[in-house]
Formats: structure tokens, sequence, C-alpha cells
């Protein structure tokens, strides 16, 4: 186990069933998943790897806000969360959808948004048959 998750108390891995799965007890153990859970109180965020909520306790739970806005002086945790935050204000979207065009200031905002053109790629070719 790292020194990190030995000295947090905030972070524990927990082995978790997949929840589409686990009702069907003849698949259930192969679908097991260790995820880190954060144990802040009244927290329920998990991760698939410790980096990820390492990244989550820092920017969520920590009380060092080392990273602050030149226009509003907001302070973040995060390097990244203050990037985010400055698209704000210049109303930049970097991110851009292929399908579609449309733009997004996160990647998490365009990956959720690809994820909706699938989706309705699948409907449309089920629909087709």
């Amino acid at each position: 186990m790292s020194s990190f998750l030995a000295i947090s108390p905030l972070i524990r891995p927990v082995l978790h069933l997949h929840p589409v799965c686990s009702t069907n007890r003849d698949i259930m153990a192969d679908n097991l998943v260790l995820l880190y859970c954060c144990m802040a109180l009244g927290c329920e965020k998990a991760y698939n790897n410790k980096f990820n909520l390492k990244r989550h306790v820092n920017c969520r739970h920590s009380l060092s806000r080392q990273h602050c806005c030149d226009l509003c002086k907001r302070q973040f945790a995060g390097h990244q969360n203050l990037v985010e935050h400055q698209y704000l204000h210049s109303g930049k979207k970097p991110f851009a959808c292929p399908v579609c065009r449309q733009r997004f200031r996160q990647a998490s905002q365009l990956l959720l948004h690809k994820k909706l053109h699938r989706m309705r790629s699948q409907v449309e070719v089920r629909d087709s048959k």
C-alpha cells in the first residue's frame, strides 16, 4: 500500500460489485471492482484509481488553496481547477465535438457529450433493423 493511502484518513480502497451485474449471482465474482472511496463525512465519491481520489481530496477537502484567479481572487487547490475556472472569464471553450462541433470548457463535458452521440447512433442502428 502506498504511503499516501497509509497516512490519509480520507482514502480507502474498497471492493465493489459492478452495479449492473450485482443482482446476478452467477457472474458476481467476475464483476468485482476495486474502487478508492473518499472517507470525508457526507462525501460518497469513489474512483477507479488512487490518483483521481487523491486529486479529489486535495481539491475538495484540503484547506490549502494555492492557486488564485487574478480576476476574481477565487482560490483553488489544483492548477487544473484554476485553468478551467479561467475559461469562465474568457469564454474560451477549447474542447470541440468532432461530430457536431459543439464546444466545451472541460474535456469531461466533451466525453459525456460524445457518449450521447454514441447512444443515439446505437438507437438508430437498432431501430433500422
